[in-house]
């Protein structure tokens, strides 16, 4: 599934006329992709391929393991949702 997602996000990243991401969060283990079994290493390669032609960044941490968070988003977008939250008060 985590494959299937990748490419499809990917292939959203290339087709849309305008993107609206800054970044793109993953995680840690998938940095090095010689170590990741080949169709997980093609996935990770054409996501991280499409995210640099429209000047997203990619950003690699490890997943929280704070229960109190959901581990699909980043401690970091939470933090920046809050700043900007503040910033619209």
């Amino acid at each position: 599934m985590m494959i299937d997602s990748s490419h499809r996000l990917a292939d959203s990243i290339e087709e849309e006329k305008q993107v609206e991401l800054r970044s793109i969060y993953l995680d840690k283990s998938f940095e090095d992709t010689s170590q990741l079994p080949q169709d997980m290493e093609l996935a990770v390669r054409k996501l991280l391929r499409a995210s640099r032609s429209r000047g997203i960044a990619v950003v690699w941490e490890e997943l929280p393991v704070d229960r109190g968070h959901d581990p699909i988003i980043s401690m970091e977008f939470w933090a920046r949702r809050r700043e900007e939250n503040l910033m619209k008060k």
